[in-house]
């Protein structure tokens, strides 16, 4: 779900991504939640950091962390 730098996501993008976020609001943290969120209304490192009052460069990490954390739970859920 992952388009390429430059691309604009379709309608059909942004509906399964908002669908995916909202089926893992329920694992997550408050916080966790809205790094999802506010990465998916397209803000930047620097927003997301300030709004859950950490540095960007913080924040890209936690991020990126999350993500493999899904990531690796998903491929359990398949696997099963």
């Amino acid at each position: 779900m992952i388009e390429p730098a430059g691309d604009e996501p379709t309608g059909e993008d942004v509906v399964l991504r908002a669908e995916m976020i909202e089926r893992f609001a329920d694992r997550l943290s408050p916080m966790e939640a809205m790094m999802l969120r506010l990465r998916a209304a397209g803000q930047d490192w620097s927003q997301v950091g300030a709004a859950i009052g950490v540095s960007g460069a913080t924040a890209r990490q936690q991020y990126s962390r999350l993500v493999r954390r899904l990531t690796d739970e998903g491929a359990g859920e398949t696997g099963s």
